[in-house]
C-alpha cells in the first residue's frame, strides 16, 4: 500500500475536542477570543492564526474549521477563513510572536500527517531492525 493510499485512508479529522484544544491555546497566547464578534485587529489576527493552523499545520478542511465556528455559534464563511490563511504570513511577518505561537501549539499537539507518516512507516515493519527502525522515527516525531 502506497503513502498517498494510507493518507486517504487514514485521513483523521481533528474532533471538537481536540479543535478546542487548540482554540484554547490560541486564545490563551493572544489574549484575544477568537470567537468574540469584533473585527478589531487583535481579533482578526487571533481568527487567522487559528485558520492557519488548523488548515496548514493540522490539515482540516475549511468547511470542517466553518463547522467548528458555526458550533461555537460564529458564523464564519468559508472564503474569510480562507483570506485570513493567506493573510496570515503578512500578520506574522509584522509581529513575529505569531511564529513562536505556533511552534508551541505544534508541540503541544501531534497532527494527522504525523500520524499518517507512523502508520505508513508501522506498515513497512517485516523484522526487527525494521521495527527499530520505526521507534527511532517515531521517537523523532515526538521531539518535532
Amino acid at each position: 500500500m502506497t503513502k498517498t493510499k494510507l493518507n486517504n485512508v487514514f485521513k483523521i479529522p481533528f474532533t471538537n475536542a481536540e479543535m478546542k484544544r487548540v482554540a484554547d491555546l490560541v486564545i490563551h497566547n493572544t489574549k484575544a477570543d477568537i470567537f468574540h464578534k469584533s473585527k478589531q485587529q487583535k481579533y482578526v489576527e487571533a481568527r487567522a492564526l487559528f485558520n492557519y493552523l488548523i488548515r496548514k499545520e493540522f490539515g482540516q478542511t475549511l468547511f470542517r474549521i466553518r463547522d467548528y465556528y458555526l458550533s461555537k455559534g460564529k458564523k464564519y464563511h468559508h472564503a474569510t477563513i480562507l483570506h485570513s490563511i493567506k493573510s496570515f504570513k503578512e500578520i506574522a511577518f509584522k509581529n513575529p510572536h505569531y511564529v513562536d505561537i505556533i511552534d508551541a501549539i505544534k508541540v503541544q499537539e501531534v497532527s494527522p500527517r504525523q500520524i499518517n507518516n507512523l502508520i505508513a512507516e508501522v506498515c513497512k515493519i517485516k523484522n526487527k531492525k525494521q521495527l527499530e527502525t520505526t521507534r527511532d522515527f517515531l521517537k523523532k516525531v515526538l521531539q518535532d
